[in-house]
C-alpha cells in the first residue's frame, strides 16, 4: 500500500478529501491565531510600554501600572473588534461562492 492510498487516489497523485482539508484548515487557523497573538503581545508591549512609562526603572509606580491596564484593555478590545469584523467578512464572502 503506497503513502498516497488514504488520499483516494489511483492515478499517483494525492487527492484530498473534506476531512483532510478541514483538519487543515484548523491547524491553518490555530496558527494563524498563535501569530496573531504573539503581534498583539508584541505591539502592546511597544506601544503601551512607550506610552505608559517614559522613566523604566526597577518598578512601575501606581500611575504607570493603571496607564498600562488601560492602554491594553484599550487596545486588546479594538484587537477584538477588528478581528469580528474581519472574521465576519471572509465568512460572508466564502458563503456567497
Amino acid at each position: 500500500m503506497d503513502n498516497f492510498s488514504s488520499y483516494g487516489s489511483t492515478s499517483g497523485t494525492p487527492t484530498l478529501n473534506r476531512e483532510t482539508v478541514a483538519e487543515s484548515l484548523k491547524v491553518i487557523e490555530m496558527q494563524a491565531a498563535i501569530q496573531q497573538q504573539e503581534m498583539l503581545v508584541q505591539t502592546i508591549n511597544d506601544k503601551c510600554f512607550k506610552l505608559c512609562v517614559q522613566t523604566p526603572g526597577s518598578s512601575l509606580d501606581s500611575s504607570q501600572q493603571k496607564c498600562l491596564a488601560k492602554c491594553v484593555d484599550r487596545y486588546v478590545d479594538s484587537w477584538n473588534c477588528v478581528s469580528r469584523t474581519v472574521t465576519n467578512k471572509i465568512r460572508q464572502h466564502s458563503n456567497m461562492q
